[in-house]
């Protein structure tokens, strides 16, 4: 796989479904290229590019995400709860709870008639009520990861796998947040779920990183190395 920043002319070779490293050490790039791939991302601009080995073009957009802190890593986005609301909808329907559903709500519709008839206003509502609508009367949602960031950030991947199909988690400055050693259980992860993750910050050299996966490095003089 390989990535392509189009404003700075830099490609770097990444490793599907493993940790990969990119640390950029002039500050102003390093701006630059986190600003590019952050409105990639989001749909904004198309200024960095993805490619599979095969040379097919890979949707950042659909299939990209962004870490920058503990604070990202929750469903909070109208995206979550659709799709678990029409996954749980289809897992009732498949149960036949939809009969259920119709027998409670038609019980309450005439309920809902003996009180419109005591009122003093015109009133209207939907007879038909489907298994979604109901589910989103409940306030039905994913719960939010918890635990060490490493725990939250496992859980959070895995679920955004499984129900929205993104497979390309970057890490933007989230290294303080992981101890050394949690490196290799962040590769262990992207190995067994599938994805592909790639740790991107401006930190000088440490290594964190060294024995777990290879690095790319640009340093001040815009020398790339690749250890």
């Amino acid at each position: 796989m390989r990535i392509d920043f189009l404003s700075s002319g830099l490609t770097f070779k990444i490793h599907q479904e493993n940790l990969n490293s990119i640390k950029i050490e002039r500050h102003r790039l390093y701006e630059e290229m986190i600003q590019d791939i952050y409105y990639t991302v989001g749909n904004v601009t198309d200024s960095v590019r993805c490619w599979t080995d095969e040379n097919e073009r890979y949707d950042l957009h659909k299939k990209g995400d962004i870490i920058l802190s503990p604070f990202d890593l929750t469903y909070s986005t109208a995206e979550y709860k659709k799709k678990v609301i029409l996954t749980l909808a289809m897992n009732l329907e498949e149960r036949g709870y939809s009969d259920v559903l119709k027998t409670a709500y038609l019980e309450s519709l005439q309920e809902l008639e003996k009180a419109i008839v005591s009122t003093d206003y015109e009133i209207e509502y939907d007879p038909v009520i489907a298994t979604e609508n109901f589910l989103k009367l409940l306030n039905v949602r994913l719960k939010n990861p918890e635990g060490t960031f490493i725990e939250k950030l496992c859980e959070y991947v895995k679920t955004t796998h499984s129900l929205l199909k993104k497979d390309f988690l970057i890490l933007i400055n989230c290294a303080a947040y992981l101890r050394k050693d949690e490196y290799a259980v962040l590769e262990e992860f992207a190995k067994t779920e599938g994805v592909t993750i790639l740790v991107f910050d401006t930190r000088e050299y440490d290594d964190s990183l060294d024995e777990i996966c290879e690095k790319h490095i640009v340093d001040n003089d815009l020398c790339e190395l690749y250890l």
